[in-house]
Protein backbone atom coordinates (compact mmCIF):
# COMPACT_ATOMS: atom_id res chain seq x y z
CA UNK A 1 0.00 0.00 0.00
CA UNK A 2 1.92 3.66 -1.13
CA UNK A 3 1.68 6.67 1.36
CA UNK A 4 -1.08 7.96 -0.89
CA UNK A 5 -3.63 5.02 -0.52
CA UNK A 6 -2.77 5.13 3.00
CA UNK A 7 -3.77 8.62 3.09
CA UNK A 8 -6.98 8.65 1.25
CA UNK A 9 -8.39 4.89 2.96
CA UNK A 10 -7.73 6.80 6.25
CA UNK A 11 -9.37 10.07 4.76
CA UNK A 12 -12.41 7.67 3.93
CA UNK A 13 -12.70 5.61 7.02
CA UNK A 14 -12.38 8.85 9.31
CA UNK A 15 -15.21 10.80 6.90
CA UNK A 16 -17.16 7.27 7.00
CA UNK A 17 -17.17 6.87 11.08
CA UNK A 18 -18.07 10.73 11.68
CA UNK A 19 -20.80 10.09 8.95
CA UNK A 20 -21.86 6.82 11.09
CA UNK A 21 -21.21 8.14 14.38
CA UNK A 22 -21.68 11.72 14.54
CA UNK A 23 -19.39 14.10 15.78
CA UNK A 24 -17.86 11.71 19.03
CA UNK A 25 -15.29 10.80 17.19
CA UNK A 26 -14.24 13.99 15.50
CA UNK A 27 -10.71 14.09 17.29
CA UNK A 28 -10.05 10.57 18.61
CA UNK A 29 -6.49 9.22 16.89
CA UNK A 30 -6.74 6.94 13.82
CA UNK A 31 -6.17 3.74 15.90
CA UNK A 32 -9.54 3.80 17.63
CA UNK A 33 -11.00 4.75 14.07
CA UNK A 34 -9.39 1.58 13.05
CA UNK A 35 -10.35 -0.48 16.15
CA UNK A 36 -13.85 0.54 15.41
CA UNK A 37 -13.91 -0.36 11.68
CA UNK A 38 -12.08 -3.46 12.54
CA UNK A 39 -14.82 -5.12 15.07
CA UNK A 40 -17.71 -3.75 12.22
CA UNK A 41 -15.74 -5.96 9.53
CA UNK A 42 -15.31 -8.99 12.18
CA UNK A 43 -19.04 -8.62 12.96
CA UNK A 44 -19.97 -8.25 8.74
CA UNK A 45 -17.81 -11.92 8.40
CA UNK A 46 -18.75 -13.74 11.79
CA UNK A 47 -22.42 -13.31 9.95
CA UNK A 48 -21.14 -14.32 6.57
CA UNK A 49 -19.68 -17.69 8.14
CA UNK A 50 -23.38 -18.35 9.81
CA UNK A 51 -24.50 -17.60 6.05
CA UNK A 52 -21.78 -20.01 4.92
CA UNK A 53 -22.39 -22.72 7.39
CA UNK A 54 -26.32 -22.68 6.55
CA UNK A 55 -25.34 -23.39 2.73
CA UNK A 56 -23.01 -26.40 3.79
CA UNK A 57 -25.55 -28.09 6.28
CA UNK A 58 -28.47 -28.03 3.29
Amino acid sequence: MTRASRRYYRERLKSKTRYHWGEKFQDTPGVILKAINISKTYHINEERREIKKDFENV
